[in-house]
């Protein structure tokens, strides 16, 4: 359920700190490019933000895999540098952010 509302109501807006590398908007997927690493049994993969170099989200081993299990994740290839890549897989992680808001559609 989506709270509405904000997150600490009870603090004034003006004591809020913004951190140095905070954006007014969110990401596009235009703005973010998608990462992984895999080795044996490890696998992660991430979303970074190419304006703020900051991770946005990111799965590891287990949680990572469950992606593709339950179908958020397309298939993916391997490129010759080890990371996970194709575009049907990369459209596919850029999906799921946005659509759970992570991401500006």
């Amino acid at each position: 359920m989506a709270r509405k509302g904000p997150l600490y109501p009870h603090v004034p807006k003006s004591q809020i700190k913004k951190s140095e590398h905070y954006s007014e908007t969110k990401p596009t997927r235009e703005d973010v490019s998608v990462n992984s690493w895999v080795e044996r049994d490890r696998l992660g993969i991430w979303i970074t933000d190419n304006r703020t170099d900051k991770t946005i989200i990111e799965w590891w081993d287990g949680a990572a895999r469950q992606m593709f299990d339950d179908g958020f994740f397309k298939e993916a290839t391997f490129t010759r540098s080890g990371e996970l890549g194709g575009a049907p897989f990369i459209d596919s992680v850029l999906d799921y952010a946005e659509e759970n808001g992570f991401l500006a559609k």
